[in-house]
């Protein structure tokens, strides 16, 4: 009895086996055979994995572009930039025919001071010529007499010409020699030539 049914146990898989030998042979596949088993998919499986990769590789969606292209931030320029400063404005150089004071014109002071400077201009020019001869200015103005002036001049009023040399040693070295005479008609007024800023002054206090 039991080899009976291990018999008819055995007998349907001999035939199934049998069947499927014969359809290779002959080509004729059952429909159901040849079709694909679709695969059973876990769903639970397949979400999971999202939050996976997620938790392995941050995704920052702020700095993302929308067609994958990373996005280029232009590096600083290493030109330098240019700063055009103005230029000084130039307002020429004083001549010894410049005058700085507070005298009125028309005046007798005016007078003597424009006469006083006229020929404190020739002292200056004999001044000059000296150094361009000795290579240094006069110590004193006598040192022009005779070859670069015949005598001393004064002033309108008879009023003799101051005159300041400053050697290597002295602070005021650069300035040179100043070159002064007082005014007879206005009290406690005195005109220097300053000859770095080229120009007569007659509101200061000369030597």
């Amino acid at each position: 009895m039991k080899k009976s049914v291990e018999f008819l146990l055995v007998l349907p898989l001999l035939l199934v086996i049998l069947f499927i030998v014969f359809a290779f042979q002959t080509g004729t596949i059952p429909d159901f055979l040849a079709a694909d088993t679709p695969v059973p998919i876990d769903t639970d499986t397949v979400g999971a994995v999202p939050t996976i990769l997620s938790s392995v590789i941050p995704y920052d969606t702020s700095t993302a572009s929308i067609t994958g292209t990373p996005s280029f931030t232009p590096s600083p320029s290493s030109t330098p930039t240019q700063t055009i400063t103005p230029s000084p404005t130039f307002t020429g150089t004083p001549t010894p025919t410049e005058i700085v004071t507070s005298i009125a014109p028309g005046t007798s002071a005016s007078q003597e001071i424009k006469g006083g400077i006229a020929t404190g201009n020739e002292i200056i020019q004999a001044i000059e010529r000296h150094y361009l001869d000795q290579g240094h200015y006069p110590i004193v103005l006598n040192d022009l007499i005779p070859v670069y002036l015949p005598a001393l001049p004064v002033t309108s009023t008879d009023q003799p010409y101051f005159y300041r040399f400053f050697d290597a040693a002295h602070p005021m070295a650069s300035e040179g020699y100043w070159l002064a005479f007082r005014v007879v008609e206005q009290e406690n007024i005195t005109c220097t030539y300053l000859r770095r800023l080229d120009y007569w002054d007659c509101n200061y206090a000369g030597p």
